[in-house]
């Protein structure tokens, strides 16, 4: 990871459909929102399916190489924090 993932955050939630306006400004709330494992949890979040679907753990887990447990636990305390959407996918038909 880049020493700055706040900028990077920042390019990343630009790029989404109805995107943030990429500004300073937008660096600043990150940089004050997010610790950088967060950030960097977040930019492996997808930003380019069209509609909008879910990922998994697993898949975030894999975009960074990390453990999902790990992965698991950032996802969580961002929904705690109300960054990101959390919901149970269940595997019966």
């Amino acid at each position: 990871m880049t020493p700055e993932p706040y900028i990077q955050l920042a390019h990343h939630l630009h790029a989404l459909g109805m995107g943030y306006p990429l500004k300073d400004d937008l660096v600043d709330i990150l940089r004050a929102n997010f610790s950088p494992a967060e950030a960097e949890v977040a930019l492996a979040l997808p930003n380019t399916r069209i509609p909008p679907e879910l990922a998994t753990a697993d898949e975030v887990a894999a975009n960074l190489g990390r453990p999902v447990k790990e992965v698991a636990d950032v996802l969580e305390e961002l929904a705690r924090q109300g960054a990101n959407f959390r919901s149970e996918i269940s595997t019966s038909p």
